[in-house]
């Protein structure tokens, strides 16, 4: 599956979408070339960053508005995994956790 957090104006993530990585170029296999055949025989497989543009353009095709960035369940890129409530730093390009309130 690929994961992509929501973003608003403010860099906060204030969503997540997950999406078939098939969707994305991301089936490796003749189990699952019968869903997408023609496409793999001309893509392959897409690994980020490749695979962004065209999971945020799978959303956009399915009605998902607003900007979306993809990341990384096991950590691979972008820090870590992005959750709702955490910020996307444009500058290092990651997400962050929430720094803990302070008495």
């Amino acid at each position: 599956m690929a994961h992509f957090a929501k973003i608003n104006a403010d860099n906060q993530v204030i969503d997540i979408a997950v999406i078939s990585n098939c969707a994305i170029g991301g089936c490796i296999g003749k189990e699952h070339w019968d869903y997408q055949e023609e496409y793999h025989s001309t893509h392959g497989s897409l690994d980020f960053p490749e695979s962004e543009e065209l999971g945020q353009a799978v959303l956009a095709e399915s009605g998902f508005d607003g900007k979306w960035l993809q990341t990384s369940f096991n950590g691979k890129f972008r820090g870590c995994f992005a959750g709702v409530g955490m910020t996307y730093d444009p500058d290092k390009d990651e997400f962050v956790v929430p720094a803990e309130p302070t008495a």
